[in-house]
């Protein structure tokens, strides 16, 4: 039996990883940007304190109390035990994409140490008419500047930009709908792959001398790049429309339900990572504190991510009368390059936040990573892939079906008042009526949610990603309720006593250490009362009352035979 735990430190800093990934400064902050910034943080705030926490809370106590990894937690009954690998089918497809952004991300901070910088000039890559803003005063002046109606040709004049000729014909290769990765992301690819290992190469015991820095580094890196935003030209002019302090774009395209599933996303909840580790963690370690704190510190840094990103379109939105974040461009490869280029030291910032931004991707790959390896094997084949920004859409519902499900199973099925005591006999404390309300309150919340964010999706696709994802989501649907459904069947075909056991809990499920397990069965929430511990603590101090006695006994008779 593995009784082997993380240490209180390496159990935080994992849950920090996990929480305060790429998608927060990438996803959150483009979205919080284009669609108002002040309403979308008030909206984020309350939607982690009021459905993140409690969620997360009940995600780590399911992981503690069992010490089971994703796919045994899913064995409560046996006509639910497929569910585990289906959600580590979902593990994999995370690791996959978010390996791709950081792929990406890590191209982008090596070229920004090159002079020129690559993305911002034209090259042997660009086609015709790059640049041509700069190098055709007239078209700058109908098309930035003119006031007057425009011609047709200034609608797709971003595409005449260098940072998003780069990205398209230099990194993704894109040519007649056909998609090539050049060959230095297949390097960059390949040095992600290595840095990752090697953090894994032993689990943590590799890992545990860069888990402070790989924290530490994303929040200085963006704290330089809030204080570098504070001090350049156009913030006074522009700081009210970046803000949207009177809230008129958030009242016009803000979508709470999209809110939601960023947050639900961005904590990691619902795709299994949060259950494997706290089924490492010591069996009395304070889960609400943990969850509190990985929340807490979450929602600090989305907050600092989208209020610098908000800062760093001043300049530009100051210099162009074009509002450059509605344009249909990619935001961290494209939009953000755009946007420090107008910085004074532009070449310091870009470096800055491609590094904070690869080095958060690391930690998360670090942590699904670490999460596979307690199921799988030593080793992830590395797929050939490319990014779908419509994609993260879809990845933002699966993740939240995957919570619904766990509520419906862990919460509802199973039992509020058994949940309870399962947290009651492993914490010493009952969860309070608010908890309560908030998990059973959440599996409403949550299914509105999805249904409202899918209308949304299918009424305004945006192109292929949106295709592949639905089918993802589809397949992930189809798979959790085929499986169930042909498994009570096959059950109800042998008889009634096999269906009935195929719906019923497994004894075996509990925790996995058999000594808790038969105490949890002994255990009443009577015995776990005040009165209870009140006379634990009088019978020790009793003890130690009685020790400091024998002890003066015992230095009395010292002196005594000394004199």
């Amino acid at each position: 039996m593995d009784e082997t735990y993380l240490s209180r430190k390496t159990y935080i800093l994992l849950l920090i990883y996990l929480s305060t990934s790429v998608g927060n400064l990438v996803n959150q902050a483009n979205t919080a940007v284009t669609n108002g910034t002040i309403g979308y943080l008030v909206w984020y705030f309350l939607a982690s304190v009021f459905v993140g926490i409690p969620l997360a809370y009940m995600e780590l106590s399911l992981g503690q109390f069992t010490r089971r990894n994703v796919i045994d937690i899913w064995k409560i009954r046996p006509c639910l035990s497929h569910i585990g690998y289906i959600v580590v089918i979902w593990q994999i497809i995370i690791l996959v994409y978010n390996h791709t952004v950081v792929t990406y991300l890590m191209q982008y901070f090596l070229v920004s140490f090159q002079k020129p910088i690559p993305y911002h000039t034209c090259g042997q890559w660009s086609y015709q008419n790059c640049n041509i803003i700069e190098k055709n005063y007239t078209v700058y002046w109908v098309c930035v500047r003119g006031k007057q109606k425009r011609m047709d040709f200034c609608n797709n004049i971003y595409t005449t930009y260098p940072e998003y000729q780069y990205y398209r014909s230099n990194a993704m290769q894109t040519q007649e709908n056909a998609i090539s990765l050049n060959w230095r992301i297949y390097l960059t690819s390949g040095l992600v792959l290595v840095v990752v290992y090697f953090h894994n190469f032993k689990k943590l015991n590799s890992a545990k001398w860069f888990l402070i820095p790989f924290a530490l580094y994303p929040y200085m890196g963006y704290f330089y790049l809030f204080v570098g935003s504070m001090q350049q030209k156009g913030l006074i002019q522009k700081y009210e429309d970046a803000l949207d302090t009177g809230l008129q774009k958030f009242r016009r395209s803000g979508r709470i339900t999209q809110i939601i599933h960023q947050m639900i996303y961005g904590l990691g909840l619902g795709n299994g990572v949060m259950i494997n580790i706290s089924s490492k963690a010591a069996f009395r370690t304070p889960c609400y504190v943990n969850a509190v704190l990985s929340v807490l510190i979450s929602l600090f840094f989305t907050i600092v991510a989208v209020f610098t990103t908000a800062l760093m379109s001043c300049p530009i939105e100051y210099k162009s009368i074009n509002p450059i974040l509605s344009l249909p461009m990619s935001f961290t490869f494209e939009k953000v390059p755009m946007m420090l280029y107008e910085y004074d030291s532009n070449e310091y910032f870009l470096i800055t936040n491609y590094s904070a931004q690869t080095m958060l991707g690391i930690t998360t790959d670090i942590v699904i990573f670490f999460s596979l390896l307690e199921i799988l094997t030593k080793k992830v084949p590395f797929a050939r892939h490319v990014v779908a920004t419509g994609y993260y859409r879809i990845m933002n519902i699966v993740s939240t079906f995957i919570v619904i499900t766990q509520c419906f199973c862990f919460i509802l099925w199973y039992g509020f008042e058994r949940f309870s005591e399962d947290v009651h006999f492993m914490q010493g404390i009952k969860p309070n009526n608010y908890l309560k309300l908030s998990w059973a309150s959440a599996i409403f919340v949550l299914v509105y949610v999805i249904f409202s964010e899918l209308y949304f999706v299918m009424k305004n696709p945006r192109g292929v990603g949106d295709k592949i994802g639905f089918f993802t989501l589809v397949t992930f649907v189809v798979l959790v309720v085929s499986l169930t459904g042909i498994k009570l069947l096959v059950a109800a075909l042998k008889s009634k006593q096999a269906f009935w056991k195929a719906i019923e809990i497994d004894p075996s499920w509990g925790p996995k250490n058999k000594l808790l397990r038969r105490s949890r069965a002994l255990f009443s929430a009577q015995a776990m009362t005040k009165e209870y511990i009140y006379r634990q603590y009088q019978l020790q101090a009793g003890i130690q009352e009685r020790q400091k006695r024998a002890n003066l006994r015992v230095n009395y008779g010292d002196e005594l035979s000394t004199n």
